[in-house]
């Protein structure tokens, strides 16, 4: 995530290195959720566009990116 957009990376390895597989403007991001399971999902809501889910590795990884996500997106501040 920068100041001004939220890109999601395919990391590819060798000379390459990452690819940008989509892109959205950070004011569009609306909010993330969670939801736990089997396979535990992330949403990232984008307005005007499709909506991206990522599947973590761990829980806790999917609980703190959504919190810390969406405390970025209330206040425009990072956590401290």
């Amino acid at each position: 995530m920068t100041a001004s957009r939220v890109l999601w990376i395919k990391i590819v390895g060798g000379f390459r290195g990452s690819v940008i597989k989509r892109q959205a403007s950070a004011h569009a991001v609306r909010g993330v959720d969670y939801k736990p399971g089997i396979f535990t999902k992330v949403r990232v809501r984008v307005e005007g566009g499709r909506d991206v889910t990522l599947i973590p590795n761990k829980k806790h990884d999917a609980e703190r990116f959504r919190d810390e996500m969406n405390h970025v997106i209330r206040t425009e501040a990072l956590p401290g």
